[in-house]
């Protein structure tokens, strides 16, 4: 998946959409909204999946980066 896809965003979104989208996908996805009490596997997913959100804001969230 390209960073478009992870943020459910097209190449013509404009920032504010684009910022809309991450905290969206950050209230959902974000590793301290889940129980401690998971396994280590299921953290460990759970991380990955958060990171490449992050990642994907990091570099569509600037008009530079993009």
């Amino acid at each position: 998946m390209n960073y478009y896809q992870i943020l459910g965003v097209t190449a013509s979104t404009s920032l504010s959409e684009i910022k809309k989208a991450y905290f969206r996908l950050a209230r959902k996805f974000h590793t301290d909204l889940f129980s401690q009490n998971l396994s280590y596997e299921i953290k460990e997913i759970i991380e990955k999946v958060f990171d490449k959100i992050t990642k994907a804001y990091q570099s569509l969230g600037t008009e530079e980066k993009r």
